[in-house]
C-alpha cells in the first residue's frame, strides 16, 4: 500500500509559515512590552531620585513664607518677583535643565478654603501662581501626603508619568508637595527608538531557526500511513521517517560546519595550525571562532563547548555563534574578559534564565587575543582552560570555574584576563573536555587532564599536521569499542 499525502507541500509551508509568524511575534511582543515596563521603572526611580534631592534643598518655612506672603492668584508675576521666590525658581530652571525635562517642574498647595489645589514655586518663566490645580487623578490626595508615582494617567494636555514628594516641616506637617512630570508619549517614543535594534534581531534569530526547523518538518511529517496498513509497510515506512531525519540532521551538520573558521582564512593568519573536530552525534555543541581585528595584527580566537550535544549542542553554538559576532564584529570589543562578561548578560537574557527554573543551558569557553606584532596573549575563560607549549615546558592559562549562562547563572558575574608575554615558536592549544572525560583503556576509565597535558607536550616539536595524527590515533586507541560520550574539539596554533 502506498503512503497518502494527507497535506500538500503547499499546505505544510503555509501552516508552517504561518505559526512561524506567531512565535516571532509571540516573542517580539513580550520582549517590547518587558522592555518597555522596565524603561518605565528605570525611569520612575530616575525622577523619584531626582525629586527626592529637590525637595531635601527646600526649606519648608520659606516655602510657606512665600505662600502666606502672596495670597492672591497672579500676585507673583514674570515682573515681579520676590528674592526668595526667585531662589528657588532658580533651583527649579537649574534641575529642569540639568536632567533635560520636558515638563516643567512645580509645587502644588492644598487651598485650606476651598479644599482643592494650586501652584506654587515652577521652574517655567512665566508664574501661574495660585492657578487652580484642577486635573488629578483620586490618587494624588494620597500621595500629597505620603509621596509616591503616579503611572501613566491622562489630563487634556496628554498622558503622563508622575513622581510627588510631600515638603515637610520637622514636625510633619506638609506644607507642599513637589511634582515632576514627564510626558508619556515622549518616554516611549524615545524607549521604542532603543529597542528597534533588539526587535530586529529577535526578528532574524527566530526566522533563521523557524527555517530550519521547516526544513525538518516538512520532510518527516509530508506523509502518514493508512489505518489498515501491515506491520510490514509501517516498518517500512519508519525506516523511510528516518532515513529522512538523518538527512536533515546531515543538513543541519553542514550548516554548522559552516560557522567553524575557514582554513583558508586561518592560513591567511596563522601558517601553522591544526583543527580537530569529532561530534559525538551528527552535530556539535563544540565550536570555534576567529576573527582579525582590521588593520592589526590582533586576532581573537574562540573555543566553545555549549552544554548538551547533538541537535541541543548545536543550537546553542548558532546561539553562541551570533553573539559573538555582535559583541567582537559589531560592538568591536576585543578584551577577552569583557566578550565573557557581555556574552554571559546576552545569553541569559535571550535563554530568559532570569525567569525559569533549572535552565542549565550554557557554555563553556577560552578566549585569547593573540596579538603578533606585540608577541603578547590576553586569555580569559569561563569553565574552561587553554595551553602554552613553550620548549618542552608548559603555561597554563586558567579560565574562571563558571561558564557563561547554564544552571548557575548570574547575570553580574565578571571574569578575570590575563597576559602572557609570547615567544616565537610557542603553540596555543584550546580545547573542550570531551577527549579528557573519554572513558577507555584497559581499565575502562577516563583519560583524564594530566595525560592529555603530556600528550600535546610530547608531541609538542612535531609539526602540527602530524601532531594532528597522533593525537586523533591515541584518541582512537583509547576508545577502542567504547562509546564516545561528548563532542571532542582541539585546536593547536603556533605563533
Amino acid at each position: 500500500m502506498k503512503p497518502t499525502f494527507i497535506l500538500s507541500s503547499g499546505k505544510v509551508f503555509v501552516v508552517i509559515f504561518l505559526g512561524l509568524v506567531l512565535l516571532t511575534s509571540y516573542f517580539i511582543g513580550f520582549n517590547y512590552f518587558n522592555s518597555i515596563d522596565q524603561a518605565k521603572t528605570i525611569e520612575m526611580s530616575k525622577l523619584q531620585a531626582v525629586s527626592n534631592a529637590l525637595v531635601s534643598g527646600i526649606d519648608p518655612f520659606e516655602l510657606e513664607s512665600i505662600m502666606l506672603s502672596n495670597p492672591n492668584k497672579d500676585q507673583i508675576q514674570i515682573d515681579n518677583q520676590p528674592e526668595l521666590y526667585q531662589k528657588y525658581h532658580s533651583i527649579l530652571k537649574k534641575c529642569f535643565e540639568n536632567n533635560h525635562l520636558e515638563s516643567p517642574i512645580y509645587t502644588v498647595h492644598k487651598n485650606n478654603s476651598t479644599g482643592g489645589y494650586e501652584f506654587g514655586l515652577t521652574s517655567n518663566e512665566s508664574p501661574y501662581f495660585r492657578h487652580d490645580y484642577s486635573e488629578f487623578p483620586e490618587e494624588f490626595h494620597n500621595l500629597y501626603h505620603n509621596g509616591g508615582q503616579l503611572e501613566k494617567h491622562e489630563t487634556k494636555k496628554g498622558k503622563w508619568l508622575s513622581v510627588i514628594s510631600p515638603i515637610r516641616t520637622p514636625d510633619g506637617r506638609v506644607i507642599g508637595a513637589l511634582e515632576m512630570d514627564v510626558p508619556f508619549n515622549e518616554f516611549l517614543l524615545s524607549s521604542r527608538a532603543a529597542l528597534v535594534s533588539d526587535a530586529m534581531y529577535s526578528v532574524v534569530f527566530y526566522l533563521l531557526i523557524g527555517l530550519v526547523v521547516f526544513r525538518f518538518i516538512a520532510k518527516v511529517i509530508a506523509v502518514e500511513k493508512k489505518q489498515n496498513e501491515f506491520e510490514f509497510e509501517k516498518s517500512k515506512m519508519a525506516s523511510y521517517r528516518q532515513q529522512e531525519i538523518n538527512s536533515s540532521i546531515n543538513y543541519a551538520r553542514r550548516i554548522q560546519k559552516a560557522l567553524w573558521p575557514d582554513n583558508k582564512k586561518l592560513k591567511n593568519d596563522f601558517s601553522d595550525f591544526f583543527i580537530i573536530n569529532l561530534p559525538k552525534d551528527t552535530v556539535s555543541g563544540d565550536f570555534y571562532w576567529h576573527h582579525k581585528v582590521r588593520g592589526t595584527e590582533k586576532y581573537i580566537l574562540i573555543h566553545a563547548d555549549c552544554t548538551g550535544h547533538g541537535v541541543p549542542g548545536a543550537m546553542m553554538s548558532v546561539l553562541g555563534n551570533t553573539i559573538f559576532n555582535e559583541i567582537v564584529v559589531n560592538y568591536g570589543i576585543t578584551r577577552p574578559n569583557e566578550i565573557l562578561n557581555l556574552t554571559n548578560k546576552k545569553l541569559i537574557t535571550l535563554l530568559q534564565q532570569e525567569k525559569e527554573e533549572n535552565l542549565d543551558d550554557g557554555m563553556a569557553v577560552s578566549i585569547a587575543l593573540l596579538d603578533r606584532e606585540n608577541l603578547t596573549l590576553q586569555f580569559a575563560g569561563a569553565n574552561q582552560n587553554s595551553l602554552i607549549v613553550r620548549n618542552r615546558q608548559t603555561i597554563h592559562l586558567k579560565g574562571d570555574k563558571y561558564p557563561v549562562g547554564g544552571a548557575h547563572y548570574d547575570p553580574n558575574r565578571t571574569y578575570n584576563c590575563h597576559t602572557v608575554l609570547l615567544e616565537p615558536g610557542d603553540i596555543m592549544y584550546s580545547f573542550s573536555d570531551g577527549f579528557r572525560d573519554q572513558f577507555g583503556g584497559p581499565k575502562n576509565k577516563k583519560f583524564l587532564s594530566a595525560k592529555f597535558y603530556e600528550m600535546l607536550l610530547e608531541n609538542s616539536r612535531k609539526s602540527m599536521g602530524v601532531q594532528k595524527e597522533v593525537i586523533l590515533s591515541v584518541f582512537n586507541n583509547w576508545r577502542g569499542e567504547c562509546e564516545q560520550i561528548d563532542d571532542v574539539s582541539i585546536v593547536g596554533i603556533k605563533v
